[in-house]
């Protein structure tokens, strides 16, 4: 007798698998048939939450494809086998399995439209996860303003439904879920839910007026009729509108909070103040607001000679976080000149304005307005006036030569006034004849337009070497106004 042993040739993989609890996920497995026969294949399946069909053909010099399904009821790590054998034959593969099962999917996301502080009703299906056994469920919500009843009992093989209630205490945007569990299983049934609630109805308009640069302040009485302290979230929207971001109210009191209104430019805007609590929910006002123009400020009275000029510094502060570039001008250029006439200011920095007066009368009373101003902060206005007086001496004019060795030198004189002159040049002076002299032949009579310049030319030449001293006087023929 011959005894013949086969030993069976197996090759052997491994195969892991990820996916939601009660979710399916297909794993194909190529079957190559290289050989001119048709092959039947034999599948064997083990293992908790794995499957597959029992046999397949395979066509020859073909591949066709062994779909393994993998579908966990609950969370948790499985584990199986599946050995696929050629029929009448020695030769598989042996696969082990491996698969994990994560927290199952959300059976539905519902988007829900309501009011802010108003009832609404929602209908929730919910399967039995038990197959033909009756199941019941306790309800549980992430959301403190969903109410309804607190358990269901759903048929088996089948779906019920529950209402549940929503009153949402604020407007915006709320996420949460609601889900349902079996306390014996603990397995469960849950609902992504997106609430999107618009504002109750606006409890007051209150309008605010307030001068660009003041204050103003709003008393807003908030009442707590319940018998537990209510805290409320305070959220104020407005161009210059502030208020402290809490407020306590106790049981059965009435508090006064206090809104603080302070626009930097003048304009109409509107604003809101909301006051949150999660006991008795979102109210909130409407805010008309009113800046109005701040009155300008009115500077002293400057005085300078004519034909002078005097100067005054103004300190420019910046009331915002940010950098600004102001912007600066004035009504009346000729009388009153601005420098810079732009300033940068750093955030809350203050900088210098040099506002200079050219007088252009004389006893008569100038006036101009210096603006101040820039989109975000707004525009501040002073008003600025000036007297001019009759002229004295002016600046020293230098002049140096060697004894008898004749030079020249130069006065620029401005006629400051609106209407034309008429001048005569002369020199004034103790020295001897022929040390200062006028260079123009026409010392009278000389035409001077409005606020147009003249040059007028001296010689000098000394006989001495020592100090010497003159006094070049212009006058206005007609009129008392004399420079020197």
């Amino acid at each position: 007798d011959v005894e013949i042993n086969v030993t069976p040739e197996f090759g052997r993989a491994e195969l892991e698998f990820l996916c939601s609890a009660r979710q399916v996920i297909t794993q194909d497995i190529p079957l190559v048939n290289t050989s001119d026969k048709s092959i039947n294949i034999n599948a064997k399946v083990v293992g908790n939450g794995f499957s597959g069909k029992g046999s397949m053909s395979v066509p020859a010099r073909s591949t066709e494809q062994y779909p393994l399904l993998f579908s966990p009821p609950w969370m948790g790590e499985f584990t199986g086998e599946l050995t696929l054998t050629i029929a009448n034959s020695y030769e598989g593969n042996v696969y082990q399995l491996k698969g994990t099962a994560e927290e199952p999917l959300a059976e539905a996301h519902y988007v829900l439209d309501c009011k802010a502080r108003e009832l609404f009703t929602h209908t929730f299906k919910v399967p039995n996860l038990s197959g033909n056994e009756q199941t019941n469920y306790v309800v549980y919500s992430d959301m403190s303003f969903v109410s309804g009843p607190d358990k269901i009992t759903v048929p088996g093989g089948m779906s019920s439904s529950i209402n549940l209630n929503f009153i949402v205490p604020k407007s915006g945007v709320t996420h949460g879920s609601v889900s349902f569990v079996n306390l014996t299983s603990l397995h469960y049934v849950w609902f992504t839910v997106e609430v999107h609630a618009e504002p109750s109805p606006v409890e007051e308009l209150i309008t605010i007026s307030a001068e660009v640069r003041k204050a103003t302040i709003v008393h807003i009485s908030m009442t707590n009729p319940v018998a537990e302290d209510s805290f409320f979230d305070v959220q104020v929207e407005g161009e210059g509108v502030f208020g402290l971001e809490q407020l306590d109210v106790g049981p059965g009191e009435t508090v006064q909070y206090d809104l603080l209104y302070s626009p930097l430019k003048v304009g109409q805007a509107e604003g809101t103040v909301r006051f949150c609590s999660q006991t008795l929910g979102e109210f909130w006002f409407k805010l008309d607001l009113t800046a109005t123009p701040a009155p300008p400020v009115e500077l002293p009275e400057m005085t300078s000679e004519v034909g002078s000029r005097g100067t005054r510094t103004l300190t420019v502060e910046n009331p915002m976080e940010h950098e600004v570039l102001m912007e600066i001008t004035s009504s009346n250029a000729r009388n009153f000149s601005v420098a810079p006439v732009a300033l940068s200011l750093p955030p809350f920095g203050a900088g210098e304005v040099c506002v200079e007066y050219i007088p252009s009368s004389l006893g008569e009373v100038e006036r101009g307005e210096i603006s101040v101003r820039e989109p975000s902060v707004g525009e501040f206005v002073y008003l600025v006036s000036g007297v001019g007086t009759a002229p004295t001496k002016m600046e020293t004019t230098p002049v140096s030569t060697a004894v008898r060795a004749p030079t020249s030198g130069s006065i620029q004189f401005q006629n400051p006034f609106p209407y034309p002159l008429s001048l005569t040049t002369r020199v004034a002076t103790e020295e001897a004849a022929g040390v200062f002299t006028l260079m123009s032949k026409k010392t009278k009579g000389i035409q001077l337009a409005p606020f147009a310049h003249l040059q007028v030319h001296f010689g000098f030449c000394p006989e001495e070497m020592r100090a010497h001293a003159a006094e070049l006087l212009l006058e206005v023929e007609g009129g008392d106004a004399e420079a020197g």
